[in-house]
C-alpha cells in the first residue's frame, strides 16, 4: 500500500510544485510551515487503502456498466387516453397502461463495438466490459403525480402546482420480453380549479430504486397524460408553491435543491382557501430521508387542522432538527378537505454532511450463475462519503471500505465471490456503513429460487395520443453513450500502451 501512495504523493508533489512556480519565482518570502512534510505523510498514511469504491484497483470487486439503465435494460411505460380528454370535478379518470421490458444488454455492446471498429479499427481497444443480463424487475411501482399548470411568469421559474401524487401500482414482476396492464385511477375532486392538468408516469423497484424517471429529480419526466377539468367556479383550497421558503429564502421545484444551513431547519408556505365559505382543512406533514417514494425513509409525520375563512390563508410552517446521519431531506406538506386537495414539497440538502445510499440492488446473471450487482452514490449532489459496504449472502460475508462519490451511475459486482448457482434460494442483505460503524442504508434482495415462470404477454395499446418519443431519446442516448464509451476507452488504451 505505502508504494502506492508514495506514487501518488510524488505525483501530487510534482503538480503542486508545477503550479506554484509562478507564484515562487514572484514571492522569494514565501515559506512552508514547519511540520507540513510530516503532516502530509501522516495524511497519506490515513487515506483508505485503494479499491473502486475510491478509484483505484481491487481483486474483489469489478466495476461494471449499470445494466439496469437505458440502453441495456429497456424497460417501458405505455399509456392511452380515455374516451376524453376533458373532465368535470366528480369525474373519475381511469388511464390504462402497458409496462414491458426487453433486454438488449447484448445487442447494444455488439453494436458499440462495431462503431468503435469503424472509428478505431482496433479490437483490442475496442473490448467493451459486460453488461450483465437481469432476468426479471422484482416489486415494481408505478408512480403518478398530478399537476396543474401555471401559465405565469412564476411558473416558469416555480413549477407547476402539484395537486396529489400516489401509487397507481405496487409490487408487479417483469421477466425479460414480458408486458403487463395496468391502471391508474383518480377521482377528480370535487373542488377543484379549472385549467390544463398533467399526469406524470414513473417507474420504480422496491419504492427506491428509480427505473424510468424520478419525481425527486427536476424535469426527469418519462411518460405524460395531458386533460382538462373545466370549472367556471374558482373553489377548493391551493398551497401557494410561488412563496415556499427554507429559513426564509425561496424555494422552487424547478431549480436544483438548495443547500441549507443550520442546526435547525423552517419550511413555510402558504395555504389558501378559494372558496366563498369558511372550511375546515386537514394538514399532514411527511419528512422523508433521501426521498418521499419509500415509506422506510420516513423520518416524521405530523397531522394537525386547520380552520380558514373565506377567501383567506394561512402561512404553514413545520420546524425540525437535522440528524447527524442523513444529509438530504424531503418534506411533503398534503393538504386535504372532504371535497379538495393540494400537495407540495421541499427538497434540500443540509451543509457539510454526507451519507451514502444504494441506488439499486438485484441479482445479475452470465447464463451461469447469479450474483449480486450493487450501485451506490453520496446523496448529496457533490463530495464524498466514506465509510463501508458490507454484503451477507447466506453464510457469506464481504466487506469493503473506501470512499464514494456522489455519482448515480456507480456499479459493482465481486469477483467470483457471493455466488449463486441455478436453482439455488437465498437472499443477500446490503448495508453501508459510516466510520463509527452506524447503518446509513440497508437493503434486501432474494433471487427467483429457479422457478419457471410464464411470460405472459397482454393486449396492446393503439388507440394513444398522448405520447413521449421515446425511440427517438433512446437513440440518442444509445449514440451520445456509445460515442462517450468509445472515447474513453480510446483514451484509456492510448495511456496503457505509453
Amino acid at each position: 500500500m505505502l508504494k502506492w501512495k508514495q506514487t501518488f504523493s510524488l505525483t501530487l508533489l510534482v503538480a503542486v510544485v508545477s503550479f506554484f512556480i509562478p507564484v515562487f519565482s514572484k514571492a522569494a518570502d514565501v515559506e512552508v510551515k514547519p511540520g507540513f512534510y510530516d503532516q502530509y505523510v501522516e495524511y497519506l498514511n490515513k487515506m483508505p487503502a485503494p479499491t473502486p469504491l475510491n478509484g483505484g484497483p481491487s481483486t474483489d470487486l469489478k466495476e461494471v456498466i449499470p445494466s439496469y439503465r437505458l440502453p441495456f435494460s429497456v424497460l417501458k411505460v405505455e399509456l392511452a387516453p380515455g374516451k376524453s380528454l376533458s373532465f368535470a370535478p366528480g369525474d373519475k379518470i381511469n388511464l390504462p397502461g402497458v409496462l414491458s421490458y426487453v433486454w438488449k444488454g447484448s445487442d447494444n455492446i455488439k453494436k458499440i463495438q462495431d462503431l468503435c471498429m469503424e472509428k478505431v479499427k482496433d479490437e483490442a481497444q475496442c473490448k467493451m466490459p459486460e453488461a450483465y443480463r437481469i432476468p426479471e424487475f422484482n416489486n415494481l411501482g408505478v408512480y403518478v403525480q398530478i399537476f396543474r399548470k401555471d401559465a405565469t411568469k412564476e411558473g416558469q421559474d416555480k413549477g407547476d402546482f402539484l395537486v396529489d401524487e400516489f401509487y397507481s401500482v405496487t409490487g408487479e414482476t417483469l421477466l425479460e420480453n414480458d408486458k403487463k396492464n395496468f391502471n391508474i385511477n383518480w377521482a377528480v375532486p370535487e373542488e377543484l380549479k379549472g385549467g390544463n392538468y398533467y399526469f406524470l408516469v414513473y417507474l420504480n423497484q422496491d419504492k427506491s430504486y428509480d427505473l424510468l424517471g424520478t419525481p425527486l429529480v427536476v424535469f426527469s419526466e418519462t411518460k405524460r397524460f395531458d386533460f382538462e377539468v373545466k370549472n367556471n367556479a374558482s373553489s377548493g383550497i391551493e398551497l401557494d408553491k410561488n412563496n415556499i421558503k427554507i429559513n426564509g429564502a425561496d424555494y422552487a421545484y424547478r431549480r436544483p435543491a438548495p443547500t441549507v444551513k443550520g442546526s435547525e431547519v423552517t419550511v413555510e408556505v402558504p395555504l389558501l382557501n378559494l372558496n366563498e365559505s369558511e372550511g375546515q382543512v386537514t394538514v399532514k406533514y411527511d419528512l422523508y430521508r433521501w426521498g418521499r417514494t419509500n415509506s422506510k425513509d420516513l423520518i416524521d409525520s405530523k397531522v394537525e387542522s386547520k380552520i380558514l375563512k373565506a377567501n383567506s390563508g394561512e402561512t404553514l410552517k413545520y420546524t425540525f432538527t437535522p440528524n447527524t446521519v442523513d444529509s438530504v431531506y424531503d418534506l411533503k406538506i398534503k393538504t386535504s378537505t372532504d371535497k379538495s386537495v393540494s400537495t407540495a414539497y421541499a427538497r434540500f440538502v443540509m451543509d457539510g454532511k454526507h451519507r451514502g445510499i444504494f441506488r439499486f440492488l438485484s441479482f445479475v446473471t452470465d447464463g451461469k450463475e447469479a450474483t449480486p450487482m450493487f450501485c451506490l452514490r453520496d446523496a448529496n449532489w457533490s463530495g464524498r462519503f466514506q465509510g463501508k459496504v458490507r454484503l451477507t449472502l447466506g453464510d457469506e460475508k464481504f466487506e469493503q471500505e473506501g470512499s464514494i462519490n456522489a455519482d448515480d451511475g456507480k456499479c459493482f459486482i465481486l469477483n467470483n465471490k457471493l455466488r449463486v448457482k441455478n436453482g439455488e434460494c437465498k437472499s443477500l442483505k446490503a448495508e453501508i456503513l459510516d466510520k463509527g460503524g452506524n447503518t446509513v442504508d440497508s437493503r434486501e434482495v432474494s433471487i427467483n429460487c429457479g422457478e419457471k415462470r410464464e411470460v405472459k404477454v397482454t393486449g396492446k395499446i393503439t388507440n394513444a395520443t398522448q405520447t413521449v418519443q421515446l425511440n427517438n431519446n433512446l437513440i440518442y442516448v444509445l449514440i451520445l453513450f456509445m460515442l462517450l464509451l468509445i472515447g474513453g476507452v480510446v483514451i484509456i488504451k492510448t495511456k496503457n500502451k505509453k
